[in-house]
C-alpha cells in the first residue's frame, strides 16, 4: 500500500446539531464532527467526516437470519460502535469501529450443522466481538459489513456504501477481488453494482426515519446476491437487507441508538 504523509496539527472540533428532517423519530441528537483530518479517498485528499461513526455514539441492530424455508437460523443482536480513531489496517482512510455479537448456543449448532460456506473455520473463528474498518468523508459512507459468525455471506453481498451527492437514479459500481482466508470463496472476484432507487419513510422501533433507498446486485463465481440498504443521513445505514446466493434472508434494522 503506498504510504501518505499526513501533518497533523491540534485538532479543531466544531459541534452541530442535528439537522434530522424526521420529527416524529426519537434518537439521540447526532453532532457532526469536523477535524483536520483528510482521507486519501480514490488517489486524491477530501475532507474527513465524524458524524455518523462518532466516538460517543453506539448503535444497536436486531439481526434476523433465515433458511430459504423460512425457518429462523438466528435471531439476536449486533452493536456497532465507532471508536473515533484511525484502523491500523489503513490509517490514511478508514476509521475503526467496534461490533459486539449477540449469539446462543442452539444458533451456533444450526450454523455449523449446515454452513453456507462449507470449508470456513466456523468454529475456530466464532467470536464475541471484533474491529472494522468504515469510510465516511465528503464524498462517500462505506463499511466493512457485518460478516462475522453467522453473517459471514456479507463478504460476498454488496457492501453496504453510498456515494455523494445522493440523488434518485445514481448508480455506481465496485468490487474485490481474490479473496483470500475465506474457505469456499477463496480466489474469487465479486462485482457489485448500485442504484438509489427512491426516498422513502421507514418505522423503525425508536420512530419513522425518511431514508435512500439502495438496490445492489453482487455477483461472483457461485451466485447472485442482493441487498436493499435504507440510509439516513444522521444515522447511516438503518437497515440491511441481504437475500445471498442460495436464497438465504438476512435483515439488519437498527434498534437503538445511545450517546455516551
Amino acid at each position: 500500500m503506498k504510504k501518505v504523509s499526513v501533518i497533523i496539527v491540534l485538532p479543531l472540533f466544531i459541534f452541530l446539531g442535528c439537522n434530522s428532517s424526521n420529527p416524529s423519530a426519537d434518537y439521540p441528537p447526532i453532532p457532526l464532527t469536523l477535524d483536520t483530518l483528510s482521507d486519501n479517498y480514490r488517489n486524491k485528499s477530501v475532507n474527513k467526516v465524524r458524524k455518523i461513526f462518532r466516538k460517543g455514539v453506539a448503535y444497536r441492530y436486531h439481526a434476523v437470519y433465515t433458511d430459504v424455508d423460512n425457518t429462523v437460523i438466528s435471531n439476536n443482536y449486533v452493536d456497532l460502535i465507532p471508536t473515533g480513531e484511525r484502523w491500523d489496517m489503513q490509517p490514511d482512510l478508514q476509521d475503526v469501529v467496534q461490533l459486539k455479537f449477540g449469539s446462543t448456543n442452539e444458533e451456533m449448532a444450526r450454523v455449523f450443522a449446515n454452513p453456507v460456506n462449507k470449508t470456513y473455520d466456523h468454529a475456530n473463528r466464532w467470536t464475541d466481538e471484533t474491529w472494522e474498518g468504515i469510510i465516511e468523508n465528503d464524498e462517500t459512507v462505506w463499511i466493512h459489513p457485518i460478516r462475522h459468525n453467522q453473517y459471514i455471506f456479507t463478504e460476498v453481498a454488496p457492501f453496504p456504501e453510498v456515494i455523494f451527492p445522493l440523488e434518485t437514479g445514481k448508480t455506481w459500481a465496485g468490487g474485490i477481488g481474490g479473496l483470500g482466508g475465506w474457505g469456499d470463496w477463496d480466489g474469487m472476484d465479486i462485482m457489485s453494482t448500485y442504484e438509489i432507487s427512491s426516498k422513502e419513510k421507514v418505522s423503525l422501533p425508536f420512530g419513522k426515519l425518511e431514508c435512500w433507498v439502495i438496490e445492489a446486485k453482487s455477483e461472483f463465481d457461485l451466485g447472485t446476491s442482493t441487498a436493499v440498504f435504507h440510509f439516513h443521513e444522521d444515522l447511516g445505514f438503518v437497515k440491511m437487507d441481504y437475500i445471498n446466493y442460495v436464497n438465504q434472508r438476512l435483515v439488519f434494522e437498527m434498534e437503538k441508538v445511545e450517546t455516551y
